[in-house]
């Protein structure tokens, strides 16, 4: 590669998850643009990693790894400071990019902007070992709906929502190119880009804590893979990866100290990230905080038996106000789900479930894409399947 500066780097961190990263670099060697730069950090994997890599035949990757392995957290800090281009972006590696990514956002990139997202959609990978828990969900793609709208989200607007646990689809999480000079900010105001124990989440937030205003493209643009190793599968699946996960975030001496429960349940590690954040940024974030009744109502959800009566002995210990609003906030979603679980017990009722978008009551079809019927096996044909299914409505906002 060039020794100047690419205008893009796509930064994948990894570690001992070969399959999956051959999948992801498949997909990026269609990633449009020659002034792009695929930045793998391994963070001193032992198993066929390395020789993936070699087998890669495209000149824009390049290959850095730290002096010894690191924490998750501080491995993204290492693979992001590395970087050369102007433009960064993180991406799991089990996740991809669609190929017309630049043709979309392009021209964001030079009209003043310093933080553009989008939306993801979620591809099942195939053929794995361990193997996915629903063999008919393998291979299926799955897409919330899209205009390809563009519009400014305030920044602190969108912390609060944060930090309530309220989701938007184009938050700058995985899923957002990065100005460097943002990042530059931040390291200058707390030292460091990423907080853990979920480095993504931190990253986000601290981008959010010191910038006004962000870009956000109601279009599909990242694909992220789900496979029975990925965290968010073990949230709702296999609780103890989730564990296992952790321990390689932290390196084995990370703590959950923030936040009322130790629980290692995903919600919890995002509110104590959130929290680390805060603590690194106080003044950015005055008067921000954790809304306990979200906190409390997403980590039950989440969590494992064992933990319940810690669950239980911190919410007792919570003002009457927000015990009430947490009982009843988890009865009402206790109902919705089971409906749900009632349209999802058959394949038909999978395919054919609607969700009701952000609190306008506007219904909304997901699709549900199966790849053996739309001609796609791997989540590189998923990403060129995203790329024609929104080409009308990116191809209208990026005239």
């Amino acid at each position: 590669m060039s020794t100047s500066r690419p205008t893009v780097s796509v930064v994948v961190p990894t570690r001992n998850r070969a399959p999956l990263l051959q999948r992801t670099l498949a997909a990026l060697g269609a990633l449009r643009g020659d002034d792009i730069e695929i930045l793998v950090s391994d963070n001193r994997s032992t198993d066929a990693t390395r020789r993936v890599l070699r087998s890669v035949d495209d000149a824009r990757l390049r290959v850095v790894e730290p002096p010894q392995p690191l924490g998750a957290v501080d491995h993204w800090e290492f693979a992001v400071a590395q970087a050369r281009g102007e433009w960064v972006t993180v991406l799991g590696d089990d996740d991809a990019l669609v190929p017309a990514l630049l043709d979309v956002v392009g021209r964001d990139l030079s009209a003043g902007r310093r933080v553009v997202a989008w939306q993801k959609a979620w591809y099942v990978h195939p053929d794995l070992d361990p193997a996915w828990p629903d063999p008919d969900e393998e291979n299926v793609l799955y897409v919330e709906p899209w205009t390809g709208c563009r519009r400014d989200v305030s920044a602190r607007d969108e912390l609060v929502r944060f930090f309530r646990r309220q989701e938007r689809r184009e938050r700058p999480e995985m899923n957002a190119l990065v100005h460097r000079d943002v990042l530059d900010e931040i390291r200058r105001r707390a030292d460091r880009v990423f907080r853990g124990p979920d480095p993504a989440v931190g990253m986000c937030a601290a981008v959010l804590a010191v910038e006004a205003s962000y870009l956000a493209v109601e279009a599909p643009l990242t694909v992220m893979g789900l496979s029975a190793s990925s965290i968010s599968t073990a949230v709702s699946r296999r609780l103890t990866l989730v564990h296992d996960v952790v321990r390689e975030y932290e390196a084995g001496d990370g703590r959950v100290g923030r936040v009322p429960l130790a629980s290692r349940c995903l919600p919890n590690l995002v509110a104590e990230t959130l929290a680390a954040v805060k603590d690194s940024l106080p003044n950015e974030l005055d008067g921000i905080d954790l809304d306990p009744v979200a906190y409390y109502v997403t980590c039950r959800e989440a969590m494992g038996d064992a933990d319940v009566a810690e669950w239980r002995r911190c919410l007792r210990s919570e003002p009457a106000a927000v015990r009430r609003a947490v009982r009843a906030t988890l009865r009402s979603r206790g109902l919705r789900t089971a409906a749900r679980r009632a349209v999802h017990s058959t394949p038909v009722g999978r395919r054919l479930v609607a969700r009701v978008r952000g609190g306008a009551g506007e219904r909304a079809r997901l699709h549900i894409v199966e790849g053996g019927s739309a001609g796609f096996s791997d989540l590189a044909g998923a990403t060129r399947y995203v790329e024609r299914l929104v080409a009308p409505a990116t191809t209208v906002v990026a005239a």
